[in-house]
């Protein structure tokens, strides 16, 4: 459903899923809460929550600019309003983390880490490409693809060319997985390369083409296909879980990791068409609204305040079963809090600098176009 603002909230509420899913995972990760094979199975691909951002993001980025980047001053506009939306709080953790690593010990980065981490060019070198920031790699590569996406947006103007963009971005993206792990010039950058991810960028493109398309129907079918859409994705999921399709690896590469990334997309187009009664609410749509600032911030807090917690627990004789639960709850409201600061006193204000920019340069557009007086 889209608003009056062309915001479709079922969007809105499913980036706030995965964001609750990247931060369950890091949080179990990271404080070693649980063994993997103690936790039901599909806990150890929550991770996979960041591939659905990108391919929402991609979705979105559509609704909002599809036929409105024509001419050098609106993709200009476009860059302005995509780095003002993601950098201020990306500079601000990555103060806190270099902070933080000097408190620790950990010593002080390079200046060439903090130039690659300032320019966002860290995902084009293995071994730095995770970024300063905790969790920031994903970061990287969402502004490598705002580069492209003017051009991208372009090619992929129907349905029919979305399809073929997507068959070959897909691929790239297993082919040069398996040729990046072959390399290994660093344990995780077969994953969290550009060429690997992209192909999910492409995928919520397709989706929008089709969404496009479906727009037009009945309420009713737009209902019934979403409904069946999210069924069959439910399923299709249980069974790759069930027969071991996501635990796949060829020559110890794990292929299936890109498998689950590729199952979960047509919750896009899912949750686009239909925004479910019981999910859809002011409060999971509030969480969408500050779900960035929950992926960005929730790793710090897992290692100031879920950290801390954990010891207290443990001191007090809690087991794991106990205490994580907790751990989990409390780093979740915490984040979820200080995101909603963050929205309010860093992104928001920053987004309104964006908006104000663009009347003036549309102004300033109007003004050179008419006649001399």
């Amino acid at each position: 459903m889209i608003g009056s603002s062309n915001r479709i909230f079922g969007l809105d509420v499913l980036r706030g899923f995965a964001a609750v899913a990247v931060a369950v995972y890091h949080c179990i990760a990271l404080l070693s809460l649980h063994a993997w094979d103690d936790l039901p199975a599909f806990t150890k691909y929550l991770y996979i929550a960041v591939p659905l951002f990108f391919a929402i993001s991609a979705f979105s980025l559509c609704v909002g600019y599809d036929g409105r980047l024509e001419g050098a001053a609106a993709i200009r506009r476009f860059y302005t309003r995509r780095f003002l939306r993601i950098a201020p709080l990306f500079y601000l953790m990555m103060v806190l983390s270099v902070a933080r690593r000097a408190y620790v010990g950990w010593g002080e980065p390079t200046v060439p880490d903090v130039f690659l981490n300032l320019t966002f060019l860290f995902p084009f070198v293995p071994g730095k490409h995770e970024s300063l920031v905790p969790a920031g790699w994903s970061l990287g590569i969402e502004m490598l693809f705002y580069i492209l996406f003017p051009v991208v947006l372009v090619f992929v103007s129907s349905l029919k060319r979305a399809f073929v963009a997507m068959v070959l971005a897909t691929a790239v993206s297993f082919i040069s997985s398996y040729w990046l792990f072959v390399m290994d010039w660093s344990p995780t950058f077969f994953w969290m390369a550009l060429p690997v991810q992209f192909a999910f960028f492409i995928g919520g493109m397709l989706l929008y083409t089709a969404y496009r398309r479906i727009a037009g129907a009945s309420v009713e079918l737009q209902t019934g296909l979403a409904v069946a859409i999210l069924g069959a994705t439910i399923v299709g999921l249980y069974l790759g879980g069930a027969f071991g399709i996501f635990e796949y690896r060829y020559n110890g590469w794990a292929v299936g990791s890109s498998i689950v990334g590729f199952a979960l997309l047509p919750l896009v187009l899912g949750f686009a068409l239909y925004p479910v009664p019981f999910l859809v609410n002011r409060a999971t749509i509030y969480l969408g609204k500050v779900s960035y600032g929950v992926y960005l911030i929730h790793p710090f807090i897992i290692r100031i305040v879920g950290e801390p917690l954990q010891q207290a627990l443990s001191a007090a004789g809690w087991n794991a079963w106990q205490a994580s639960p907790v751990i989990i709850f409390v780093v979740l409201i915490v984040t979820i809090l200080l995101a909603g600061l963050s929205f309010r006193w860093l992104e928001a204000p920053f987004m309104a600098l964006a908006s104000r920019r663009r009347k003036a340069d549309l102004v300033r557009e109007v003004t050179d176009a008419s006649p001399a007086q």
